[in-house]
This record gives C-alpha cells, sequence and structure tokens, in this order.
C-alpha cells in the first residue's frame, strides 16, 4: 500500500507518465516523480478513510445496537469501528465530567459491564444535545 508506492511509482514509470502527460523535454523529471508519488501516496491514505457519510452511518448503527441493548451487535460494531469515528466519539467524551471513552468490545461481553457500556455508547453517539449546568458539570457550560 503505502509503502509500495516508491516502488510503483520508480523512474521507469515517472518517464512513461511523463510520456503520457507530453512534458516538456526540460521539464524536471525529478521534481514530477516526487509530486506523483506524493500524490499517490495522498489519495491512498485519504481512501483508506470512511467518509463524512460512512462515519455518520457507523455511529447510526452504533446508535441503535446500544439503544436496543443488543450486545451481539453492539460488540461487533465496536470491533469494526474506524479509528476516526473512535477518535470523533472518544472526543466527545471528552465534554463530560468525568470524562467518558467508549468502552471496549470485551466489556460487551461482561454481563456486569455491559448495561453501564451500553449507557456510555448511547451518550456518546445520540444525536444533538441539551445544554449542561454549568454548576453541575465542571463549570464548563457547554454542550454534552
Amino acid at each position: 500500500m503505502l509503502q509500495d508506492v516508491p516502488q510503483r511509482f520508480d523512474d521507469r514509470s515517472s518517464d512513461h507518465l511523463a510520456k503520457l502527460a507530453k512534458l516538456p523535454k526540460d521539464a524536471d523529471l525529478l521534481t514530477f516523480k516526487t509530486e506523483v508519488q506524493r500524490a499517490a501516496t495522498i489519495y491512498l491514505r485519504d481512501a483508506g478513510e470512511p467518509s463524512g457519510n460512512d462515519r455518520r452511518k457507523e455511529v447510526a448503527v452504533l446508535y441503535r445496537a446500544a439503544s436496543r441493548q443488543n450486545y451481539t451487535d453492539l460488540k461487533a460494531c465496536l470491533e469494526r469501528l474506524s479509528e476516526q469515528t473512535r477518535h470523533d466519539l472518544n472526543s466527545r467524551g471528552d465534554l463530560f465530567c468525568p470524562r467518558v471513552m467508549l468502552p471496549n468490545s470485551a466489556s460487551i461481553g461482561n454481563p456486569e459491564l455491559r448495561d453501564a457500556a451500553c449507557r456510555i455508547v448511547v451518550d456518546l453517539s445520540q444525536h444533538g444535545g441539551r445544554w449542561v449546568n454549568p454548576h453541575f458539570s465542571c463549570g464548563w457550560g457547554m454542550l454534552a
């Protein structure tokens, strides 16, 4: 993948691309090669990231499973949750006092922890928010 970019876009392939692009003879082929490799790296990195719609769907499915206490589906959702969506939801948890984070999938399998884990997932994944009384929320007075 990303580590293959320099081999895939070596001098030979860069020369071929330069000919296809009909670059002038005096073009800086080293810079062209470097920029092609950079563009390929950016493309591969971004292609692996879920879109905003994908992340919204992940959160909706996660919320549905947690709000229905469907432990099997919730555990599966937590295991395949993208890193970006996990980061976004954990960032929401920074606004809570005390701070909360998404539970791991193992806590869903534990009967003593799974109800509390479901409540945390619901709190982090529900849409919208409400004003929090600053006297009861660490004094920040922001949306939770």
